[in-house]
């Protein structure tokens, strides 16, 4: 390869100009050494592809295998189902459980405001709990339905909680705080056990 070449191919894989004063050894050194991290850089994207592929497949494999989120949790005593799956079954029961607890609460708050109001919000303290719970449940159901694993699910919690625990709700609007405080302590609640 003639030194022009060799200047040209370094300016194709550096973007740069080569030195002017290098020499054709030192130019080739330069280049060969361009053109192994190129060959690198793309044999670690062609494994992280690999990797994405690999986790995309087993998530596809781990939707079919659940089935539907009623017939999983149907099965959360199965022995089919690993011990991890399991929990995730019986923690599901309790959010699916949650969801129609909240629907439930909020129907008959709907009543009670029409009816009297003012008792209705002095007493809602009850409401914004099962809300809370109910936000976090909602969220369990997603992960699962996204094909997620229990161990995931448990780490997003832990993240979750520590989040909103190290970042309190400081709104103007005590509502507003009230709320945070009882979907801060549902994802609490989550990583220690309620679940």
């Amino acid at each position: 390869m003639t030194l022009s070449e060799l200047r040209d191919q370094y300016k194709e894989l550096s973007g740069d100009f080569a030195d002017g004063r290098w020499k054709e050894p030192r130019l080739a050194e330069e280049v060969s050494r361009l053109l192994e991290a190129k060959a690198e850089k793309e044999a670690k994207a062609a494994e992280a592809e690999r990797q994405k592929q690999i986790a995309k497949e087993m998530k596809e494999a781990r939707i079919a295998a659940r089935g539907p989120l009623e017939k999983f949790i149907q099965n959360r005593s199965s022995d089919f189902l690993s011990e991890s799956d399991q929990r995730f079954a019986f923690s599901l029961r309790l959010a699916v459980s949650v969801i129609e607890q909240e629907k439930t609460s909020l129907e008959k708050f709907a009543k009670e405001v029409q009816e009297t109001p003012s008792y209705a919000l002095s007493w809602s303290k009850s409401l914004f709990e099962v809300v809370g719970k109910a936000t976090v449940a909602k969220e369990m159901v997603k992960w699962f339905e996204n094909g997620a694993t229990y161990e995931g699910w448990v780490e997003n919690a832990q993240s979750e909680a520590l989040r909103k625990a190290r970042s309190p709700a400081m709104s103007t609007s005590p509502t507003s705080n009230l709320m945070e405080t009882y979907i801060a302590a549902a994802w609490a609640d989550a990583v220690s056990g309620w679940w």
